[in-house]
């Protein structure tokens, strides 16, 4: 995060994604935490705390740690959640169904221990999965029509007036999986990893240079920040379908100026 925020056009880019698949939730008469977006570059949210149970969607089998879901498949998990895992299933194969996990402090949790512990009445749990069945189509829906493939997606969820209110943030790359759909079949009957969308400059960058995390961050060249803004612009509009408006000279105040209240 300490390098990534250094990118330039990286707010604007989050922004853009953020304000945009919460009009699409708002649109399926889905509340959402936010209220307002004065500039390009601000978003403004409802101070809501976050729920202490986060709510996963695996559309495919996936990989990519000790704690994915394919990790756990290879080692005999048939049973999670109330959902029963057929045998037989391969490495990013698509499931037969949706799997809607509820997650606290990185653990799956069923939903009879979350309303047994009283951290939510019922009726707001299950209000909570419909609006995340209804946004998940959707977003599978859009997702496809981009030209990728929504593999999951993780959704946090506030209560106000004992309603559930969606977080912003969903189906973004940092909350979501995506994979480009062109290559699925290639990667897929080949056994090799999907094609993740996700920047990959800076990542790529730092590997190249040795660095892995720990000490201070090299300084990064001009010409990879703008390599990455660039990148970040194309995977923005490519999620959304839709060009994003880049301001030009200094907009701080402007920005400043939007959120100020007479």
């Amino acid at each position: 995060g300490r390098i990534l925020g250094t990118i330039p056009l990286k707010g604007l880019c989050t922004a853009a994604m953020t304000v945009f698949f919460a009009k699409q939730a708002e649109e399926k008469e889905i509340i959402t935490d936010i209220l307002e977006t004065p500039h390009s570059h601000v978003v403004v949210a409802k101070n809501i705390p976050k729920i202490p149970i986060l709510f996963t969607v695996h559309n495919y089998m996936t990989n990519g740690n000790e704690a994915s879901l394919w990790t756990q498949y290879q080692k005999g998990l048939r049973h999670i959640c109330g959902y029963t895992l057929p045998h037989g299933l391969k490495e990013n194969q698509q499931l037969p169904e949706p799997l809607l996990i509820p997650v606290m402090n990185g653990h799956p949790t069923a939903k009879e221990a979350i309303a047994a512990e009283g951290l939510l009445d019922e009726d707001v749990l299950e209000e909570m999965e419909q609006i995340i069945k209804k946004i998940g189509a959707e977003g599978v829906s859009h997702a496809k029509k981009q030209g990728f493939i929504l593999a999951s997606a993780t959704y946090e969820f506030g209560i106000e007036r004992n309603a559930p209110v969606l977080l912003h943030g969903f189906h973004t790359p940092k909350t979501a999986v995506y994979w480009n759909a062109a290559q699925y079949d290639k990667h897929f009957a080949a056994g090799t990893a999907q094609d993740i969308v996700t920047p990959k400059v800076v990542s790529e960058w730092l590997a190249s240079v040795g660095f892995k995390g720990n000490g201070p961050a090299p300084p990064i060249p001009e010409e990879i920040r703008i390599k990455a803004a660039e990148e970040y612009i194309h995977i923005a509009e490519k999620l959304m379908g839709k060009k994003i408006a880049v301001l030009k000279g200094d907009f701080v105040k402007e920005m400043e100026k939007s959120l100020l209240k007479e």
